[in-house]
């Protein structure tokens, strides 16, 4: 029985008998307008049914519109998560258009100051050895003419060199490493040293510059470039800024602490020095 009350068929029944009611109190009006007894017992009983069935249309009307508009919304929705997404995208294509064209102006500005240099484009692609980099790897290798011992560089100045060369890979050893010597020069008094990597130094992010004089001319806030003696790396290279300037323990020379040029755990891209000549 309760699934009678429930079922469709009941429903039509009592909506067939409300039309009925409706229908009969409409002919139950008098002659003069007003509506007779009957007809007032039918519209009483009537009313509140018509008045239930108003109220479920009306619900049912707005549950409708706000059906459609939550479709409307959704679909709107939709369509800004596809322009930002569009947009993200203009954005970090700018950011990588930017970021080439910036790389070119460097690389072409390394060529002005050094005509003579074959330069290749590298990324670093994984730091290695503590937190300093003192090993990096880039994506060039044999494949790009890359070979062990050309100078690695930024537009700043000396990174380091290759020590081990893949097909499509190097290892770049930098100058903080303490396998690291190269001939190196005073900026302003030209005076001759050797810029070395040390295992106590290189912790705190600077390296060696040995064999000086004892009356070597050299303060601090000196500037020291590689010096191109050997010809194993290009003269004028920027090495560095002197710190401080100290006695050996011999006492017979001094050597000076000095920090890079280049902050060698923030660089993301660096120029592979593949072929330069030698100036004297």
């Amino acid at each position: 029985m309760r699934e009678f009350f429930h079922s469709k068929f009941f429903i039509f029944l009592i909506l067939a008998l409300a039309v009925c009611l409706t229908l009969l109190i409409s002919t139950t009006v008098m002659g003069d307008g007003r509506v007779s007894a009957v007809g007032d017992v039918l519209g009483t009983l009537i009313t509140p049914i018509q008045r239930g069935m108003s109220g479920v249309s009306g619900f049912f009307g707005d549950l409708y519109a706000r059906i459609t508009e939550f479709d409307e919304l959704k679909e709107e929705n939709l369509r800004l998560q596809v322009r930002i997404a569009e947009m993200e995208q203009t954005v970090r294509d700018a950011e990588v258009a930017i970021d080439d064209n910036k790389r070119f102006r460097e690389i072409l500005g390394l060529k002005q100051k050094n005509r003579s240099f074959e330069l290749e484009m590298a990324e670093i692609i994984a730091f290695n050895s503590g937190n300093w980099g003192v090993t990096f790897t880039i994506d060039r290798g044999s494949l790009a003419g890359v070979e062990v011992s050309d100078a690695v560089v930024t537009e700043i100045g000396f990174a380091g060199y290759v020590s081990e060369v893949g097909l499509t890979f190097s290892e770049v050893t930098t100058l903080l490493d303490p396998s690291t010597q190269l001939g190196a020069i005073v900026s302003r008094s030209r005076e001759i040293a050797v810029a070395e990597g040390n295992f106590e130094l290189m912790n705190y992010g600077v390296l060696r510059l040995s064999y000086l004089k004892k009356d070597a001319d050299i303060t601090i806030g000196d500037t020291v470039e590689t010096s191109g003696l050997g010809g194993v790396y290009p003269k004028g290279l920027l090495i560095g800024t002197v710190e401080q300037v100290l006695p050996e323990q011999s006492g017979m020379s001094n050597y000076a602490v000095v920090r890079p040029a280049i902050e060698l755990s923030k660089i993301k891209k660096v120029f592979v020095i593949k072929d330069f000549e030698i100036t004297e």
